[in-house]
């Protein structure tokens, strides 16, 4: 079964962005993620069936970035 996990990031620039690309792309765990840069808490959701929220923060935070549930 695939989940949505939905999160509130810092994740504001194309060049920011591009470094999450560049892990997420390559994480055979993810099936999909999307980013939502353009709304305040610059939203980003990602499909899975393997990962739960706390794994997705700390490739989050590895890159430097905050990131926490959307409640």
């Amino acid at each position: 079964m695939e989940d949505i996990f939905i999160l509130k990031t810092n994740i504001k620039t194309p060049a920011e962005k591009l470094l999450v690309e560049n892990i997420f792309d390559s994480n055979d765990e993810i099936i999909q993620w999307n980013l939502d840069q353009k709304d305040i808490d610059c939203v980003l959701r990602v499909k899975s069936s393997t990962l739960c929220y706390e794994s997705i923060v700390k490739m989050i935070n590895s890159l430097g970035f905050d990131g926490a549930e959307l409640e």
